[in-house]
């Protein structure tokens, strides 16, 4: 047998979380059926936890995928009445937004001109707005929600927490046009996000207020003002040609690789290292390690600090999908360590899979 349920219970979870988000994804089915079938498995599992083992199993099992189902649907399909995502149409449309900047700004410089090109390309800036506010007619209503940005110029002066006035036009994410075509709008979707907003002139940005009063907006700027003085001292440091791949491979910010690197980079398989993925993280805790066991530090101390380490560095980067595992893992293992348990290799990816 491949697993054991008694020592390895934690890939019989995983397959039935990801059962139960598949089964939504495919299904929709109606939030209601998943409470229901959670109170009568509940019932079942009472009744069967002394007659039979694996009866009382199976019930735990099918409360899981129901509990992951329900959570995949309010997270994938329950918005808000007022979510910006129902004010959107298919057709851009004129449209004011008061919101707070959610992320830092990222930056697309021009691209080359190219002979024959139809339109006049320039350079942009994208950013993720949390909605307070939405113009209708002379006044303004309040909505919530996550709107994507596109903005013609460079606002990298805008900061999160920034509450800004935009002016331009908004809609739906566009739906792919062919078969096999990357789904935009089912990516942004995962996000909570279901309204894109495009900006001509970056003069349609007013900021209205500097910063928030919140706790979490003021660590937001903190690490922001990390990452971007780390990107200032690469481009004080490194030169033009090595900057773009530096500051890709350091903070995970590509927008500056051109399109032959990028294209290098995909030809030789190395695309990867310009993604803060695990390579990145095991990298800093693997370093963070090397200079603690030189240091003579004890098993549980260098635990300790290794974790922190990899949440900071997580934290003042994109923390994206890949990044996040990875931390995960490293500080399941940690929290082994410290808790004096022997570490079950599938068992700590199932339960990074999980998280």
């Amino acid at each position: 047998m491949l697993f054991s349920p008694s020592y390895q219970p934690l890939p019989f979870v995983l397959a039935a979380a990801l059962g139960g988000i598949l089964f939504d994804k495919l299904t929709a089915t109606p939030a209601a059926f998943y409470p229901a079938i959670i109170f009568v498995t509940i019932i079942l599992w009472f009744f069967f936890r002394r007659r039979s083992q694996y009866i009382a199993a199976l019930c735990l099992l099918l409360i899981c995928f129901a509990v992951f189902a329900l959570r995949h649907h309010d997270y994938y399909y329950r918005f808000a009445e007022n979510d910006i995502g129902n004010f959107a149409k298919h057709e851009l449309y004129p449209a004011a937004v008061n919101g707070i900047v959610g992320e830092m700004p990222r930056y697309y410089p021009k691209p080359p001109d190219e002979t024959g090109a139809v339109f006049e390309s320039s350079d942009r800036t994208n950013l993720t707005l949390f909605v307070q506010q939405l113009r209708s007619g002379s006044g303004w209503i309040p909505v919530s929600g996550k709107i994507s940005v596109t903005i013609n110029g460079d606002l990298r002066h805008l900061r999160v927490g920034d509450t800004v006035q935009i002016f331009g036009r908004m809609r739906q994410p566009a739906q792919p046009q062919n078969p096999g075509d990357h789904n935009y709008a089912d990516m942004l979707r995962g996000l909570r996000i279901r309204a894109v907003l495009f900006c001509t002139n970056e003069n349609a940005v007013t900021v209205l207020k500097t910063g928030t009063g919140t706790l979490t907006a003021a660590l937001k700027r903190l690490l922001e003002t990390v990452r971007r003085q780390g990107l200032a001292n690469l481009e004080h440091r490194l030169s033009p040609q090595t900057l773009p791949l530096a500051e890709g491979m350091i903070f995970g910010v590509r927008q500056s690789v051109d399109e032959e690197l990028t294209q290098g980079l995909l030809e030789t398989g190395t695309m990867h290292i310009l993604a803060i993925s695990g390579l990145h993280i095991a990298l800093v805790g693997a370093i963070t390690a090397f200079f603690l066991r030189l240091l003579n530090v004890s098993r549980k101390t260098a635990a300790v600090f290794i974790i922190i380490c990899v949440f900071l560095y997580l934290f003042v980067t994109d923390v994206r999908t890949p990044a996040i595992r990875a931390t995960a893992l490293i500080t399941f293992y940690g929290i082994a360590v410290l808790a004096n348990r022997q570490t079950n290799f599938v068992n700590l990816l199932s339960a990074t899979a999980l998280l």
